[in-house]
């Protein structure tokens, strides 16, 4: 159940009474601004990287091969 921003300010506000500003301050600083569930892991960043380095080898390998038959091309039309 994600937390709002009423209850956010709540536990700032007794935070505040019971350990003083400062300190309520720097935990609050701690948190995320948003849900848990909204903050990637490393893991998630590291299936991405994966990902996108697959996908970057894919676009490579396509791009080699059009240039290697662009040059075909361009070599038999001038042969002509």
């Amino acid at each position: 159940m994600p937390v709002t921003e009423k209850q956010r300010f709540e536990m700032h506000s007794n935070l505040k009474v019971k350990l003083g500003d400062d300190v309520a301050d720097t935990l609050m600083e701690y948190l995320p601004p948003v849900g848990w569930a909204d903050i990637a892991r490393k893991s998630d960043v590291d299936r991405l990287e994966r990902r996108f380095n697959f996908a970057m080898g894919i676009i490579a390998t396509v791009g080699i091969g059009i240039i290697a038959l662009q040059a075909q091309i361009l070599f038999l039309v001038s042969s002509l």
